[in-house]
Formats: C-alpha cells, sequence, structure tokens
C-alpha cells in the first residue's frame, strides 16, 4: 500500500489542492466581495447622518441615498425659512416705507420738516439691531457667566 502512495504522489497533490479549492469557494460563496471593500465616509456626512467612519461598498449606496435626501429636505426647508424671512421683511419694509411717505407730506409743510424726517429715520435706526448683536451679546454673556464661575470657584 504504501507504493500506491508514493507512485501517485502528484495525483494525491492535485486530489488535495482541489478538494482545498472546493472547500473554499463553498465558503466563500456566501460571502460578497462589496463587504470585503470599504469605503472611507467624509466626516461631514458621518455627523449628519450619524454613520462609522467606513462603511462597506454594498452598504454605500444606501449611506449615499441618504445623504442626497439629507441635503434635498434641509435645503427645501432652509429655502422655506428665507422666503418666509423675506416676505416680513417685505411687509416691515412697506410698513415704514407708507410711515415715512405719510409723514413726509404734512412734516414738509412746515419749516426744517425734512430735517425732522430725517432726524427721526436716523433716531429710529439707532435702536433696530445690526448685524451680528445677537452674537456679539451671547459671546459677552458667555463671557461674564465663565468669570462669574471662575470667581466663584476661587472664593471656595
Amino acid at each position: 500500500m504504501s507504493n500506491w502512495f508514493t507512485e501517485n504522489k502528484t495525483g494525491i497533490m492535485v486530489g488535495g489542492i482541489t478538494l482545498a479549492l472546493a472547500i473554499g469557494l463553498v465558503f466563500a460563496s456566501g460571502c460578497s466581495l462589496g463587504d470585503l471593500v470599504h469605503v472611507k465616509v467624509p466626516s461631514g456626512v458621518q455627523q449628519s447622518l450619524a454613520t462609522p467612519s467606513q462603511v462597506t461598498l454594498n452598504e454605500a449606496g444606501y449611506t449615499w441615498d441618504a445623504w442626497v435626501h439629507y441635503v434635498e429636505a434641509n435645503t427645501e426647508q432652509f429655502q422655506d425659512n428665507i422666503d418666509r424671512s423675506n416676505y416680513i421683511w417685505g411687509m416691515l419694509s412697506s410698513a415704514v416705507n407708507v410711515g415715512a411717505d405719510s409723514a413726509r407730506g404734512p412734516l414738509s409743510a412746515l419749516p426744517g420738516g425734512a430735517f425732522l424726517v430725517s432726524g427721526l429715520s436716523l433716531f429710529t435706526g439707532l435702536f433696530l439691531n445690526k448685524p451680528g448683536a445677537a452674537k456679539k451679546t451671547a459671546k459677552e454673556k458667555e463671557k461674564s457667566f465663565n468669570a462669574g464661575m471662575e470667581a466663584g470657584k476661587a472664593g471656595r
């Protein structure tokens, strides 16, 4: 019997390799190559969609569709907010212009009435919020709060 193994070494090796390949193919048939390939997800997409830093190639299509939906939905909402704000601004601007136009007629008959209208307009402008005033106020409040917390810790 030992003679048979020594005479058929090549056949036994080919049979063993074929058997190993067959077993490997059986196990690999359940796997998809898309599960083995990973795609890096940009940090902005990760934060917006709460996705991991890498997804498989098979999951990348789903992640892409979710991102497109997120961008489109937020773009529509942002555009609606801008349109609504423009509408409110238009209404306020119209009301201010009507008030200024109606006051201009009677006041222009008075001596110095044009100066009075200009002065009142400038004075009213002093009470309007300037761009960035809310952020500046919030920063000042945060700074004073932090200073108070530090003073409280130092006093203990």
